[in-house]
């Protein structure tokens, strides 16, 4: 009865005989989890339920068919620990997690994550080791690393079967390198990574973001041909010649609006259908740029906006979105 008001609900049951409080009571869990069936994505604002039982105990009785889970500290709310991750089991249904500057989990939390996960984003943990991501659901999809202390040593921990992955922080090519075999989305933004790493790159990307002033144009002719979407949003030495290199399978291109000049987006393949330009473009240059390039899509964004959905995508959402 997740829904009826607490005031009514407790008239109800003072009402009752003390059988039909029994049946109330048994009755309870089965009724939230036909009330909330509908429910799919949940966010707990800290550990705090009621009657002693944690937020999450209590989220896995009233929403039965929830998929996407999102942990929160907060000053009210409290902070989660990992003997509260023990309950996560109750949340048999959701195949996506998302840890969002929980600092009281730690690495050991990892081994009580529901073993049908698919999606973990942990966007400021406390901190996990390289060897605690051997505890990870063997079925993982999806992984997203933002202030968790996991080094570059530890990516070759993550199970085999990720094809999504976001590293932020201090990660240099040794995680390029060392990242799942069969890979099919990377998304990393750290100046830690340079154009050596895009030697390391696994052969069955399709989609590639490197947030990091030290890759240059250089780089790109080193980019697997894999790779359909390409996004270099703080790349700008040697931009202008490296292009030249970039695959006829890239579609979508996203770069810097720094010293890349009109010449170079203009005279890119014709199979780049897609650009998008980040950083300062006046409305004059963007317009000349769609006039002289008609059968290609060109947009731009400041530096701003285009870190706004950064950060929206490590959480999963928006155009950028790491699913």
């Amino acid at each position: 009865m997740a829904r009826v008001p607490s005031e009514i609900a407790t008239k109800i049951s003072q009402s009752a005989t003390p059988d039909a409080r029994k049946a109330m009571r048994s009755a309870g869990p089965l009724l939230r989890g036909a009330v909330n069936a509908g429910v799919r994505t949940v966010t707990l604002n800290g550990p705090a339920g009621t009657n002693q039982e944690s937020s999450i105990s209590q989220a896995g009785s009233a929403f039965r068919g929830a998929k996407d889970l999102t942990l929160k500290d907060d000053p009210k709310g409290g902070q989660f620990t990992n003997d509260h991750a023990k309950d996560l089991a109750s949340l048999g249904t959701v195949r996506s997690l998302t840890l969002d500057k929980t600092t009281g989990l730690t690495g050991a939390a990892l081994a009580g994550l529901p073993k049908n996960l698919q999606s973990l984003r942990m966007l400021g943990t406390g901190e996990v080791a390289d060897e605690h991501l051997k505890s990870l659901p063997p079925n993982l999809k999806t992984f997203v690393s933002v202030r968790t202390g996991i080094t570059d040593a530890g990516i070759k921990n993550l199970p085999k079967g990720v094809e999504t992955l976001g590293l932020g922080g201090d990660h240099a090519n040794a995680a390029i390198k060392n990242s799942p075999p069969n890979l099919r989305r990377l998304f990393v933004a750290s100046q830690g990574v340079t154009d050596a790493g895009m030697k390391g790159l696994p052969k069955t990307l399709h989609q590639l973001d490197i947030s990091s002033s030290h890759v240059t144009g250089s780089a790109i002719k080193d980019i697997p041909e894999s790779v359909h979407t390409l996004g270099l949003p703080f790349s700008f030495r040697n931009m202008n010649d490296g292009l030249k290199n970039i695959s006829k399978n890239v579609q979508t291109l996203t770069v810097s609006a720094r010293d890349v000049n009109d010449a170079t987006i203009t005279n890119l393949p014709e199979t780049v259908r897609n650009v998008h330009l980040m950083g300062d473009v006046s409305p004059e240059r963007l317009q000349q740029l769609r006039d002289a390039s008609p059968g290609t899509k060109i947009t731009a964004e400041t530096q701003d906006d285009y870190i706004t959905k950064v950060n929206l995508a490590l959480r999963g959402n928006g155009d950028l979105a790491l699913a």
